[in-house]
């Protein structure tokens, strides 16, 4: 017993160590500069503004899980706003300065998804079990 005490003590030790400085019990930050963020992991998704400084170009780019761009701007406006989705796979700037989160992102539309693809299913089973039922209790 005294065995196994020791090494469940030390089993929680060592990950304490591991958690404690890998950082992975931190939650995403809502403040970030430039670099490429991963959204969820490194960043939390919502509404930042940044505020560049100087005649610098702000460059951000969002990208989805196929790293295809959703939307890429290059602005030298003074305040720069940029809605970072649940569904974005990353996020990446540059001359921008400091990102800082503002609100929320808002909630994904899912109605629109649901009742069409429950529209498609139901038509395509619909056209293809309904006859094999009719003819089914036909024969009974």
């Amino acid at each position: 017993m005294r065995k196994f005490v020791s090494a469940v003590g030390v089993s929680f030790a060592a990950a304490g160590l591991v958690l404690g400085a890998s950082g992975i019990a931190n939650a995403a930050d809502t403040t970030f500069g430039s670099g490429l963020w991963f959204v969820g992991d490194d960043i939390a998704s919502g509404v930042y503004e940044a505020h560049p400084s100087g005649y610098t170009s702000c460059n951000w780019t969002r990208y989805s899980d196929k790293w295809a761009e959703i939307d890429d701007q290059r602005t030298m406006a003074s305040t720069v706003r940029v809605t970072i989705q649940y569904s974005d796979h990353a996020f990446s700037s540059f001359g921008c300065g400091t990102w800082k989160r503002v609100a929320d992102a808002p909630a994904p539309d899912m109605t629109g998804a649901a009742i069409g693809s429950a529209v498609v299913g139901s038509a395509v089973v619909g056209s293809a079990v309904l006859p094999l039922l009719v003819a089914g209790s036909a024969g009974l």
